[in-house]
């Protein structure tokens, strides 16, 4: 019912075909994304804050959308339908695969080794990497060092991508102007933890694919690969183990 195979024992790879859900999340995740980069950028809020206060709030600004770069971490089905989106409103997009290949969607596209010498053009870097051995803690400090002062980081992939230690250093030092996340290695979030106290920190819970639409779009795809078991070649999504998707 997932994109990710993070909970899935080894040995069950030898016994059955496994099949995920890759592809539904793609409209929810976007729509999500571009939320939360539009609720940054226009002080969204600020300006709930200010109605909650009574308050008529002259001074307020925002940005635009307009003219920046987004560079995506992933150019899958979500990742290039998030670029698609992003462009709409006038943005550059750059996205990060294994080899650099072209994607529909993305202005550019680089290999993911090539990041830390690419991400300082970025105004935006989106991660939607799945959790694998090559993406487990990928994220250092090097490369938000190499972002731009002003850019933002938004988290939809998983938590995993970078250690907490990475992620408190990066806040503390403010090595960009803010951080999206909606995953973290520890979830539930405790509530002593010591991220709550980050202002140039935004935490959501986990939601980012969480509609009514989920469990239709998923069961979907299980009654088509139900109807085709004796054809694994005719199924969709079959996972192979060693890449981890």
């Amino acid at each position: 019912m997932s994109a990710g195979i993070d909970e899935i024992p080894k040995e069950f790879f030898d016994k059955a075909i496994v099949t995920n859900s890759t592809g539904i999340h793609k409209i929810p995740m976007t729509e999500f994304a571009v939320g939360m980069l539009l609720q940054y950028y226009k002080n969204f809020n600020q300006l709930h804050e200010a109605q909650k206060n009574k308050e008529w709030i002259t001074y307020s600004r925002s940005e635009e959308l307009y003219g920046k770069e987004a560079h995506i971490l992933g150019t899958g089905s979500i990742g290039s339908h998030l670029a698609k989106a992003l462009q709409i409103f006038g943005v550059r997009t750059v996205g990060y695969n294994t080899n650099g290949r072209s994607i529909e969607g993305f202005d550019q596209t680089h290999a993911i080794s090539e990041l830390n010498s690419q991400i300082g053009s970025a105004d935006m870097m989106v991660n939607i990497l799945p959790s694998t051995g090559e993406t487990t803690n990928f994220l250092q400090t090097a490369t938000f060092k190499a972002m731009k002062d002003e850019a933002v980081f938004l988290n939809i992939g998983r938590g995993t991508v970078m250690t907490d230690e990475v992620l408190i250093e990066v806040l503390e030092q403010k090595y960009i102007a803010h951080v999206l996340s909606d995953v973290f290695n520890e979830e539930p979030l405790p509530a002593d933890s010591p991220l709550y106290s980050f202002d140039n920190l935004t935490i959501t819970p986990h939601c980012s694919a969480k509609t009514r639409m989920y469990n239709f779009r998923a069961f979907d795809i299980f009654t088509y690969n139900l109807m085709r078991m004796n054809n694994e070649s005719e199924m969709k999504n079959v996972i192979d183990y060693n890449k981890g998707y």
